[in-house]
């Protein structure tokens, strides 16, 4: 009886889950590019948008056709292409290696050499459809009804009735009038169609033949009528939107968009959409090209081209509260995935978040990383401590207040070890102590754990690799890691292990010996957040963004492929912050996806990527000048996801043997070439490694008449002669007067080279000293004043795009005690330590960024920023590394105190006048750090529209900040 229950119950699942509707998918969560008039665009109205036989994207506008490959644009206009007739460009029609367009005058074709003007289609008026049949005629519905056959214009004037869309069933042209009746062309004869529509003022704009079905889009949406059926036609969906336009795409799908939503279908089943009110939706679109479900292009009236993609990275709930929700650990629970952020502990089931636990133990505090042990707590590291959650109640471990909790492992014989930012903890779970191991091997940072196959522990830290057997504790490749900072760990064949660190690559040690790979060998980074096996692949996440590689065989590249790049504040671009944190738990894999930790939201990617494939390149112009033997050609990847990432080589043999490396740069440039055939090819990579398929054209240069054999043999005997007569009388006098002149020159030669060299020293060591701080290597305050005004430029520039929150933040850096330093080891020991200072400060600095020495022990650091968040993330890193670097000398560990202030302040202007004021909140937060205990950071912020009077000092900013004027944030 049991087991007839059971047998029904499951019978009865299975039968709601295949009656339940599939969800339709959300093309608003795709990735997309957006391209405007900044981007080069030649106008924001958007009629048509097509892509040809080579791969390139045609773009008509009204104020010109446009054809791309993903990097720049091509601009075609009536007056450097006299076959189209007009800028505005109405219409494009692909038919096999031709594309027709509709001007706004007449209609051309570009045969992918060429444009040519179709005779006589000035005379036909205003367009309204065209289409191309099976047999590559085009059918064009203007005034009349036309029809082009490749060499002559046909049109059928006597046609009665206004019409208002054309289609294709077949070969057979359809057309439909105002009165919304369908009528075919046969014989050169108009025949009605028995089409009944539900409502008389119903016009059809579109229409569409598919599957023996008419798609009819109309002012009141989409219908479908079946001609055989006898029946009216039915409505598709509920929208009555005006429909813009109908689209298929490769699979056969039917894509609609109407009131600038898009919505998908298979069939009558709606399977996709994206609404007219989502985030990324398109306003005022008009135009669509629709080649699979994973990849559209939508052209709007008033915002430009947009490029859609199903991009295998997604980033789940961005914000919450008002503001972005940072993420920071992931560990699956008994209760589902959870995910540690800034904003308490979230649960997910990969399709959205949901808040799990936000108790006022979390406020103010990172999720840093978790763990749910045997008997089903839920442990909790956060940046001062250990806590467990179980029933609902929630326990600290006392040893471990006040101390970063990195990630944690549960051992087979049920104890819990913490990686700490002051080294490896053993936890007693019922009891809730803590026991530190090994203080004085490992003194610093633990950030990651692996156990390995024979019960041995693997340990990555600030001190490099250890390995714990039972209760030994060895290094592990000091010579190859250092001290470089372990971040992650992933097994490695049988008993080898990956080891990712932070600015020193990844590290493959094994049996056969220890290799490193690094950006120089086509990785995407040199640092490393998370590392995680499966199939085959290693899933890596970095500051920026995530890629995959697989480990090669001996000294070869490896095989890179990148998932996802955080694309900064670029305009016209969906942005995902990824990825952020370090440690065994910022980076969670579990089929079918990838979790990383990021600034903003819970950041997942599919595993069911496709392998990778390597760009193609199209060459797309060639300029020869034979006189001058002179070349230029201009190449380029077709690419219009993360054109920007590509890499690209040439050689032109047999002149050029060799690969030539550009870089990003795509036009090879050749002078004083030899006559003869040569073959140029060009190819594109997106790591430097591996390259794709080589685009390549034949070029020949004719010989000149002095190059020819017969006159080169003549000049030659001719030479030969007028050498052989002069020669004995001047032999002599020439070999004197030369030895006597290369002596001369020889003499001068070096006197010059000598003077020459001694000058280019002196200069660079006279511009360097007045630039740089002599003990330190660090710029000095010069060096800051000298390139101020540029880098306020840059940041007004970046703070011009809409909706930037682009800021540069003023770090000041004091040590504590420093005196005390000097006074107890001497003074060349403070040297010693503030030359590790300027090297910790020095790491954490990017290109645009400076660190320098503002005098005596304090340290200026120009930071670029986009949110408290990362001012606070930096100051942490600051912290963290001027304890690691410069708390190795015999002085023994060191704090510091850091002020913070930031750019704009308020609605001021970003002028030098500014940055002083900056200077000052900046060094009015170190004094209140300094005199609340010193060891911290604090970011001072006046209100707005503070007025500062005259020569304002310090003691003005604490009178605001007794008065609540100038508040104090303490990090």
């Amino acid at each position: 009886m049991f087991r007839l229950a059971a047998a029904c119950l499951t019978f009865w699942a299975l039968a709601c889950r295949a009656a339940a509707p599939e969800p339709v998918q959300d093309l608003g969560a795709y990735q997309y590019r957006s391209w405007a008039l900044e981007q080069g665009l030649p106008h924001m109205a958007v009629h048509g948008i097509r892509r040809d036989a080579s791969g390139a994207l045609w773009v008509g506008t009204e104020q010109g056709l446009v054809r791309s490959y993903g990097s720049e644009f091509e601009i075609f206009g009536s007056k450097d292409t006299p076959a189209l007739g007009a800028n505005w460009i109405r219409a494009l029609e692909p038919a096999g290696s031709r594309l027709y367009i509709a001007t706004q005058k007449n209609l051309a074709w570009w045969d992918g050499q060429r444009f040519s003007a179709i005779p006589g289609s000035e005379t036909l008026g205003t367009l309204r459809g065209m289409a191309v049949d099976p047999a590559g005629k085009l059918w064009i519905l203007a005034d009349r009804l036309s029809c082009w056959d490749g060499t002559q214009l046909h049109s059928y004037a006597d046609l009665p009735g206004v019409f208002t869309a054309l289609g294709l069933a077949g070969g057979t042209p359809t057309l439909a009038d105002n009165d919304g009746r369908l009528w075919t062309l046969r014989d050169g004869k108009l025949l009605a169609l028995p089409l009944r529509m539900p409502a008389a003022d119903m016009q059809v704009k579109q229409l569409l033949w598919r599957k023996g079905q008419w798609w009819l889009g109309t002012t009141r949406g989409l219908w479908r009528w079946t001609p055989e059926s006898g029946e009216q036609a039915t409505q598709v969906g509920a929208g009555g939107e005006p429909v813009d336009q109908l689209s298929v795409d490769n699979a056969g799908r039917v894509w609609v968009l109407a009131g600038s939503g898009l919505k998908v279908f298979d069939g009558a089943r709606e399977v996709a959409a994206l609404a007219p009110g989502a985030l990324s939706a398109q306003g005022t679109a008009r135009a669509l090209l629709a080649e699979s479900l994973d990849d559209f292009w939508v052209g709007s009236m008033s915002v430009g081209l947009r490029h859609y993609w199903n991009a295998p990275t997604r980033a789940l709930q961005q914000e919450a509260g008002g503001k972005p929700l940072q993420t920071w650990s992931y560990v699956p629970t008994s209760q589902g995935l959870l995910v540690g952020t800034d904003q308490g502990i979230w649960r997910t089931d990969g399709e959205r978040m949901a808040p799990f636990y936000q108790g006022k133990e979390l406020q103010n505090e990172l999720a840093y990383s978790m763990l749910e042990d045997r008997q089903q707590r839920l442990w909790i590291g956060t940046r001062h401590g250990l806590m467990s959650r179980q029933d609902g109640r929630i326990r600290s471990v006392p040893q471990l207040d006040g101390i970063q909790v990195n990630t944690m492992l549960q051992r087979a014989d049920g104890r819990l070890f913490a990686g700490t930012t002051q080294g490896l903890y053993v936890v007693d779970p019922d009891r809730r102590e803590a026991v530190r191991l090994f203080r004085e091997q490992l003194p610093g940072t633990v950030s990651s754990f692996m156990e390995a196959g024979d019960g041995s522990l693997w340990i990555g830290g600030a001190n490099g690799l250890w390995r714990m057997q039972g209760s030994r504790l060895q290094p592990k490749d000091e010579a190859e890691l250092g001290q470089a900072l372990v971040m992650a760990l992933a097994p490695l064949g049988k008993d080898g292990v990956l080891v990712g660190t932070y600015q020193h690559g990844i590290h493959a040690i094994d049996s056969t010996g220890h290799r490193r790979w690094m950006q120089k060998d086509g990785l995407p980074s040199d640092g490393v957040g998370s590392i995680n096996l499966h199939e085959g692949w290693y899933w890596v996440t970095y500051f920026d963004g995530i890629y995959r590689f697989r480990v090669p065989q001996g000294s070869a590249a490896p095989e890179v492929q990148l998932l996802h790049v955080d694309p900064g504040n670029a305009p016209g671009r969906n942005r995902i912050r990824c990825c952020n944190g370090m440690g065994r738990d910022k980076g969670y894999l579990a089929v079918p996806y990838l979790w990383a930790a990021s600034l903003a939201g819970a950041v997942r990617t599919r595993l069911d990527v496709p392998p990778p494939s390597q760009p193609q390149v199209v060459l797309r112009k060639l300029l020869q000048d034979d006189a001058a033997r002179e070349l230029e050609v201009g190449f380029e990847g077709v690419e219009f996801r993360e054109p920007e990432l590509l890499q690209y080589r040439y050689r032109l043999s047999p002149f050029q043997k060799d690969w030539k490396l550009t870089g990003r740069r795509r036009t090879a440039y050749f002078t004083n070439l030899p006559s003869g055939e040569m073959q140029f090819e060009a190819q594109a990579s997106w790591d430097g490694q591996h390259w794709g398929e080589a685009a390549a054209t034949t070029v020949r240069f004719a010989p000149a008449w002095h190059e020819r054999w017969p006159v080169r043999i003549a000049i030659l005997l001719l030479a030969g002669l007028a050498v052989y007569g002069a020669m004995h009388w001047r032999l002599r006098r020439i070999r004197n007067n030369s030895a006597r002149l290369q002596r001369e020159v020889d003499r001068h030669t070096a006197a010059l080279r000598k003077a020459n060299a001694e000058l280019e020293s002196l200069n660079r060591s006279l511009e360097e000293a007045s630039l740089t701080d002599p003990l330190t290597g660090l710029h000095n305050r010069r060096f800051v004043q000298q390139e101020l005004p540029g880098l306020l430029a840059r940041l007004r520039r970046r703070r011009a795009v809409e909706g930037a929150t682009d800021m540069l933040a003023v770090l000041l850096v004091d040590f504590d005690h420093f005196k005390q330093i000097n006074d107890s080891f001497g003074h060349a020991a403070g040297d010693a330590v503030l030359r590790g200072a300027a090297n910790a400060l020095r790491r954490e600095v990017r290109g645009e960024e400076h660190a320098a020495r503002w005098g005596g022990e304090e340290f200026l650091l120009l930071v670029n920023a986009a949110s408290k968040g990362e001012l606070w993330t930096l100051a942490h890193r600051v912290h963290a590394a001027l304890a690691l670097h410069a708390g190795s000398t015999v002085a023994g560990p060191v704090t510091a105190s850091v002020g913070i202030a930031t750019l704009p302040i308020g609605d001021e202007a970003l002028d030098e006048r500014a940055f002083d004021k900056a200077l000052k909140l900046a060094d009015y937060a170190l004094y209140v750090v300094k005199s609340d205990g010193r060891n911290g950071s604090a970011l001072a912020e006046p209100e707005a529209g503070l007025i500062w009077p005259e020569g304002a000092g310090a003691g003005l900013l604490k009178e605001w900040h007794a008065q609540g004027r100038l508040r104090i944030e303490r990090g």
